[in-house]
């Protein structure tokens, strides 16, 4: 028996049952929502069970191309996944799904699209992000941050320099388990 998942109307082979009688995916943390709720249905409708491992998507590539297994990598991008396809650690890379970056506000502020790189680049105002180079989001923050600077020079400065790395970094500060990250450090 083989399972096929379809990502944009092409079909890839998920499983064999001759041999494995699981799967693991390893997913970026994002993901959880979503693919626990996907693998919660898969196994119970095609009885094989599914080991799920969150993390950030560039730790589960260093520990990927450190030795450990996984059947799937979901991540966030497709640099952590190329780079296991280069190293011929997986197969094809296949994009399943897209992501889109977001601010998050206090409501007490009146922040809009025309106005809110005033708002990032005004020194009253706390910047967060993950941390570049160590998450995914961090590196997506990074070019919003070099997209201002073609609004306005200097902005990619002054937004990196203000920018505080909360999550994912070695650095980071912890985030309590079972706490959202986004709205962690919104208060």
């Amino acid at each position: 028996m083989a399972v096929l998942i379809q990502f944009n109307d092409k079909q890839q082979v998920l499983w064999h049952q001759h041999y494995q009688n699981s799967i693991i995916l390893y997913a970026s943390d994002t993901l959880r929502g979503a693919l626990s709720e996907v693998a919660q249905a898969f196994s119970k409708e095609n009885s094989i069970p599914i080991k799920l491992e969150f993390d950030h998507s560039s730790l589960l590539q260093k520990r990927l191309l450190s030795g450990e297994y996984s059947d799937i990598f979901a991540s966030v991008d497709m640099e952590n996944p190329t780079i296991l396809m280069k190293a011929n650690r997986s197969s094809s890379v296949v994009n399943f799904i897209r992501n889109e970056m977001c601010a998050i506000v206090k409501p007490s502020l009146t922040v809009m699209p025309n106005n809110l790189l005033d708002w990032m680049l005004n020194p009253e105002i706390r910047l967060g992000i993950s941390t570049p180079n160590e998450d995914a989001s961090g590196d997506y923050s990074q070019e919003i941050f070099r997209k201002a600077e073609k609004v306005q020079l200097g902005s990619f400065n002054k937004q990196n320099q203000k920018a505080l790395r909360l999550v994912s970094g070695h650095n980071s500060l912890i985030v309590p388990k079972g706490k959202n990250e986004l709205a962690y450090f919104h208060n």
